[in-house]
């Protein structure tokens, strides 16, 4: 069956970058920044596509002899942002570009390694743009990521759920990830799903709903009754508790 994907590029604002959206985490099952690195060389050609405001690419720039982060940037915070934490960063390496994720904006065979931290990935793109034997590392969140609180919020006017990527089952969003890296030509695709507890402050909460796409068409005046049922319903000594969920995929190109 076909899945229809949630489009997270429209959605998230310049509040993304705030700590109180990440919570207070245990401690994930995988460190992507060392993932990434063990995958380059000072020679490489790194792109990080939906690099948002560059906070994740740019502690990379040491590893890798070129990284471009590109992004749609369709809110023009997240860019200004993105260019002032590059300039402080003193990297001569890094270069910054506006464009789609489904058309990049690059020759083929340009890079080494591609990376996805939670953006849209379109496979065929990401095979084309690869040099041959490159790899790209996919991080994507899952069907159970804070599903208790997604639940609270029920159906829309259309009968579906408010929640992203409820209406699947697990494991649905990792197999079409798998295959569709698999038709368009990539051979050893691994696939891991990790989760970890994580608490929230009510702040932390609001924040969350309203920057990212967790909860569609999130109103913070109508929804304000959800909100206090999720606080009421899931408040520990630590914090309003959820389980983050995440697929870590790794593949080649032959």
């Amino acid at each position: 069956m076909k899945t229809n994907f949630v489009d997270t590029s429209k959605v998230y604002d310049a509040n993304i970058e705030s700590p109180d959206i990440r919570g207070k985490e245990e401690l994930r099952p995988w460190n992507l920044f060392k993932i990434i690195k063990s995958h380059v060389t000072s020679q490489s050609k790194l792109l990080d596509v939906g690099c948002g405001t560059a906070n994740k690419s740019i502690p990379l720039a040491p590893y890798v002899k070129n990284l471009t982060g590109l992004d749609i940037w369709k809110n023009p915070k997240l860019a200004q942002k993105a260019a002032l934490n590059v300039k402080e960063s003193h990297y001569k390496n890094i270069v910054l570009k506006q464009g789609d994720s489904r058309r990049l904006p690059f020759a083929d065979n340009s890079f080494d390694l591609l990376t996805y931290m939670l953006a849209p990935q379109y496979a065929y793109e990401t095979y084309r743009v690869l040099k041959p034997m490159g790899f790209v590392i996919i991080e994507r969140v899952g069907e159970q990521d804070k599903l208790n609180f997604k639940k609270m919020f029920g159906n829309n006017e259309n009968g579906r759920s408010r929640g992203q990527n409820c209406e699947f089952e697990y494991g649905d969003l990792a197999g079409e990830y798998v295959r569709e890296l698999i038709r368009v030509g990539f051979c050893d695709v691994k696939v891991c799903s990790g989760k970890w507890k994580t608490w929230y402050s009510r702040e932390g909460l609001l924040k969350l709903f309203q920057a990212t796409p967790t909860v569609q068409s999130f109103d913070l005046q109508k929804d304000a009754p959800i909100i206090e049922n999720i606080v009421q319903k899931y408040r520990t000594n630590h914090g309003i508790l959820t389980l983050q969920h995440r697929y870590l995929i790794i593949a080649q190109k032959t």
